[in-house]
Parts: structure tokens; C-alpha cells; sequence
């Protein structure tokens, strides 16, 4: 009887063991999906101020926001070689003040890659 008493204690002893291990495991794999969900939530924050900072010129713009757009393009690939932005071509000199240029960009992966400057006639 003794015997039987202590094999029902040691196999709820590793019923137990088992409740618990795969209570930690539910715990550290919910974990792990908040993570990447903030994870990807900082992501597309960063890509849409990237961006927003190229984006906000594209349309129809005057010679002299074409110029400040030249600059900030200029500021961006000095700050972040990483993420290069392959200016439009077309230098702050040749850029005419009251002129209208239509402005567009480019992307890859979703980030600003490349930016387009027409002139409109």
C-alpha cells in the first residue's frame, strides 16, 4: 500500500512538472508574438517618416521647394547611407525659382528609393 501511495504522489508530482512546462511555454511564445508585432509596428513608423519627408513634395511644386527638396535629399543620404535616395538629376543651379516642376518618387521595399523632377511647361 505504501508503495502505491508514493507512485500516485511522484506521477502527480510529474503531472504537475507537465502543467507547468507547458504553461511557460504558451507564456514565452505569446511573448515572442507581441515582440514582433511591435516589432513591425516601429518598422512601418520609421518607413512612413522616411518617407513623409520626400512624399510631401510629390505633385506639381514651385522651383523653390524643388530646391529645399534637393537639399533635403542631399541631408538624408549623408545621414542615412543606408537608405540612399538617388536625387532626380538635376542640381539646386538649374532649378528656376517660379518655374513649376512635377515631382515624383520611386520606391523599393516600401522605402523612398528615388525622386523624379519635370519641368512643367
Amino acid at each position: 500500500m505504501e508503495n502505491a501511495s508514493k507512485a500516485i504522489l511522484i506521477s502527480g508530482a510529474i503531472l504537475i512538472a507537465i502543467i507547468l512546462i507547458s504553461l511557460g511555454v504558451k507564456v514565452i511564445s505569446s511573448q515572442k508574438e507581441a515582440i514582433n508585432t511591435s516589432k513591425d509596428s516601429a518598422d512601418v513608423v520609421a518607413k512612413n517618416t522616411f518617407n513623409s519627408q520626400f512624399e510631401k513634395y510629390v505633385g506639381t511644386r514651385k522651383g523653390s521647394e524643388v530646391k529645399q527638396l534637393l537639399i533635403d535629399i542631399e541631408t538624408s543620404n549623408s545621414v542615412n547611407p543606408d537608405k540612399y535616395v538617388a536625387p532626380p538629376g538635376l542640381s539646386a543651379a538649374d532649378v528656376k525659382p517660379y518655374a513649376r516642376y512635377k515631382v515624383s518618387c520611386g520606391k523599393t521595399n516600401g522605402w523612398v528609393s528615388s525622386v523624379s523632377v519635370t519641368l512643367v511647361k
